[in-house]
């Protein structure tokens, strides 16, 4: 099975995509809906929150994790993987930052504005990984640390939340030029059409579709990986906080109908 976690069900922009690109693939997905929102988090609370929901993935028979929370796979991964995927011989975790910023960056896109979760754009990681590849990109990095506890409890549609986009894009557009925008945050692509409204001359991107084909691409080159993966179309679903207003956001809010089930991982 492949494993994906998130800070709360916006993740699920994520599996959305990678269900329609490999169907075929077993599936288990756990929010941590009860200690969201992520984005006020520090480094090493999310460190430690991360890998209580991999290792709890990986006990539940995965052999790949997708950390779909871009706080966590900014301020986190790295250190899981080079300080404690040892412990489990095998097993991967990968983050949605890299094929993100490799997509992006093919695409010839210089000027690119980033909308993230404070603790994503504290960690400089979207700049760091477009720079590993091209120097010359100018990354305007910004928090919007409203959006995504808004999205996650329920505020689409509602006023504050357009009031709120509307000053934070307006912000962003003082910093200089841009000919491409990022959600970087698996919550945003909910608010993608507001966001456009206000972006006449520049593309906004989601990061689902860039994940579910680096996902396909990389299993294409890990065969070993893939073998272990179960195949049967199986879906699972777990939330750490209540079920019932999960499955209320997903449905009424998102679109989505899923059935969680409550797990605790701390």
């Amino acid at each position: 099975m492949i494993g994906f976690f998130d800070s709360g069900v916006g993740g699920l922009t994520v599996l959305e995509e990678v269900h329609k690109r490999l169907p075929e693939y077993d599936t288990v997905y756990l929010g941590d809906s009860a200690r969201a929102p992520y984005g006020e988090k520090t480094h090493d609370q999310l460190v430690t929150y991360a890998w209580q929901g991999i290792e709890w993935l990986f006990a539940q028979g995965c052999e790949l994790v997708i950390l779909a929370c871009n706080s966590a796979s900014a301020s986190a991964l790295r250190e899981i993987q080079q300080t404690k995927l040892h412990a489990c011989p095998g097993k991967r975790v990968l983050g949605v930052i890299r094929p993100t910023v490799e997509e992006l960056a093919e695409q010839g896109f210089r000027n690119i504005a980033v909308f993230s979760t404070e603790a994503t754009a504290r960690s400089e990681a979207y700049t760091h990984e477009f720079h590993k590849i091209n120097p010359n990109i100018h990354v305007i990095s910004h928090a919007c640390v409203n959006w995504g506890p808004m999205i996650e409890f329920g505020k689409l549609g509602t006023k504050e939340l357009e009031d709120d986009i509307e000053k934070e894009i307006r912000a962003v557009k003082q910093k200089g030029r841009i000919d491409a925008v990022l959600l970087a945050c698996t919550h945003y692509p909910y608010i993608k059409k507001d966001v456009e409204k206000m972006f006449q001359d520049a593309p906004v991107f989601d990061q689902g579709p860039f994940i579910a084909l680096s996902l396909q691409d990389y299993l294409e080159r890990h065969v070993e990986i893939d073998v272990k993966l179960t195949k049967q179309g199986q879906r699972l679903y777990f939330v750490t906080g209540s079920v019932p207003q999960a499955e209320m956001i997903a449905r009424d809010r998102f679109g989505f109908d899923v059935h969680f089930k409550q797990m605790k991982i701390a």
